[in-house]
């Protein structure tokens, strides 16, 4: 499986790149600093590693639209102009 893994590597690592390219340098510092390390609350594993639903919407996407609707033109500008500069 590792051997397999590492047939693709460059290609996910370019991709990885890519993608945090498109955010300013800031907000990437703020999401390493994030806890992601699983939780038990009542009862209930809480986990950034597992989908979650609400009323039937994956919370990803709900969680997509309002940072999309939140960020400014301009992080945006940035950010795809760092990402076509590398």
């Amino acid at each position: 499986m590792y051997g397999t893994c590492l047939k693709t590597l460059k290609k996910r690592e370019d991709a990885f790149n890519a993608l945090t390219g498109c955010h300013p340098t800031d907000r990437i510092t703020l999401w390493e600093t994030m806890d992601d390390q699983p939780k038990l609350v009542d009862g209930n594993v809480i986990s950034v590693y597992e989908a979650r639903f609400v009323n039937g919407k994956l919370l990803v996407n709900l969680t997509h639209s309002t940072l999309s609707s939140t960020l400014s033109t301009s992080d945006a500008a940035q950010g795809l102009s760092r990402a076509h500069s590398r």
